[in-house]
């Protein structure tokens, strides 16, 4: 129980760290915005908005084929 008590404390840190930096309107996470709106979708919590934002939505890609491909639901 007492490392299930240690995880928890550590995602409970991991998540307020993340939420600081996304709603902070001085960081330097890119596309804030973007991770806001997301985060108003019923099904995206607000890890997965900002994994999203960071990783795939701040990218620019030529075409649908790109993105596709770039997130492994196509061949490259």
């Amino acid at each position: 129980f007492g490392r299930l008590a240690l995880l928890n404390d550590q995602i409970k840190d991991i998540e307020r760290d993340r939420a600081q930096v996304v709603l902070d309107e001085e960081s330097t996470f890119p596309c804030r915005d973007k991770a806001v709106r997301l985060e108003q979708l019923k099904g995206i919590g607000p890890n997965s908005a900002a994994m999203l934002v960071a990783e795939v939505f701040c990218r620019k890609f030529e075409s649908r084929r790109h993105v596709a491909a770039f997130l492994g639901l196509a061949p490259a």
